[in-house]
Order: C-alpha cells, then sequence, then structure tokens
C-alpha cells in the first residue's frame, strides 16, 4: 500500500538519525487512514505491514544500539481490532517503548474519558501495560488547553491529574505535548 520509495525515505531517515547520534528513533503516524478506504486490505495485513516497516528499520538500525519507540493512538490499547493496524501486540514485537497518545480531549466517543483526565491517562496507560511483554510504555498526554473547561479543573489541574495517573499505572514516564510549543504551565505544574 506504500510505494517503496516511500518506505526507503523512511528507513534511510532513521538510519541517518541514529549515525547523527540520536538515541531513540520514535516512529509516528505509521498506520493506515482511520476509514474504510483500503477495504481491500484485511486489519491482519495491516498489522503486519505496520509490524514489517518498524522491523526493517530495526534491522537497519540494530548497528547502531537505538531504542526505537511508536506512537499509537489512544484507543488502541483499549481495543484488540482497529482499522488503522496498529495492535499492541504486533508493535510489542518490533518496539522497545509504545507511546499511545492518551489526550482525553480525543477521546470523543466517551463523554466520562473526555472530563476525566486521571482516568483517560490512568485506564490507557494500564491497558497498554497489560497488552504487552517487551515495550516500556511512556504515554503522550496532553499540555494543550483543548476540552479542559469540561472537566471543571484548571488547566494546571487538569495536567496534574495526568501525572499523577501515569506515576499511579507504573509505566516508564511521559511526554507532554503541546503543538503551539507552550509549555509555560506544563513547566510550573512539573
Amino acid at each position: 500500500p506504500v510505494p517503496k520509495e516511500k518506505l526507503e525515505a523512511i528507513w534511510a531517515t532513521a538510519v541517518s538519525s541514529a549515525e547523527a547520534g540520536f538515541k531513540e528513533i520514535q516512529f509516528d503516524y505509521i498506520r493506515f487512514e482511520d476509514s474504510a478506504a483500503l477495504k481491500h486490505m484485511g486489519f491482519e495485513q495491516r498489522y503486519a505491514f505496520v509490524e514489517s516497516l518498524i522491523s526493517t528499520a530495526r534491522e537497519r538500525l540494530a548497528r547502531y544500539n537505538v531504542k526505537i519507540s511508536a506512537d499509537v493512538f489512544g484507543r488502541i490499547p483499549l481495543n484488540k481490532n482497529d482499522i488503522i493496524g496498529q495492535r499492541m501486540e504486533s508493535l510489542d514485537k518490533v518496539t522497545d517503548i509504545i507511546c499511545p497518545m492518551a489526550y482525553p480531549s480525543h477521546y470523543t466517543w466517551s463523554q466520562k474519558m473526555m472530563k476525566d483526565p486521571y482516568y483517560t491517562v490512568h485506564v490507557t496507560s494500564t491497558k497498554a501495560k497489560e497488552r504487552v511483554k517487551n515495550a516500556q510504555i511512556v504515554p503522550w498526554i496532553q499540555a494543550f488547553n483543548m476540552k479542559v473547561k469540561m472537566s471543571g479543573l484548571t488547566f494546571e489541574q487538569y495536567q496534574a491529574q495526568q501525572i499523577k495517573a501515569v506515576h499511579d499505572a507504573g509505566v516508564k514516564g511521559y511526554i507532554f505535548w503541546n503543538a503551539r510549543q507552550d509549555y509555560a504551565t506544563t513547566f510550573r505544574v512539573m
């Protein structure tokens, strides 16, 4: 489903990053569309493709002794079959670290998950950890103000609740994300 040249470009970028001294190569948006656009590909084919893409990168990066990580949608730890081709068990075979994007604002199918940042980050992190044997779990958490008012918390409390959830879940750590790169509030909370 992806031209060989595109795959080669991804792998070449990973190798050049390792050669430049990066100790971790993180694959983001390694997934299929969140629609039925590729009806001819079954779920197992999608999982195999994503796993193969990262497995090939791992082979090419072996001599650099780098960690391989992959970002997954926050819903991936919570479901067994997903159209985008990401599955915890598949990625556990080929990565060292899996980073679920546990932004509460993005769980639009659940009012509870959008309103309760502690619960959302905790359940996502816990379920992710339960589904892997090898990979460490390091969730992305929300450092942007989208839908924070729904929670009834201040922006500071919202972020603090996510940090507490990560610690309580017993996962490896967390990564905050803000598209504007505005982390002033986040640094105060931390």
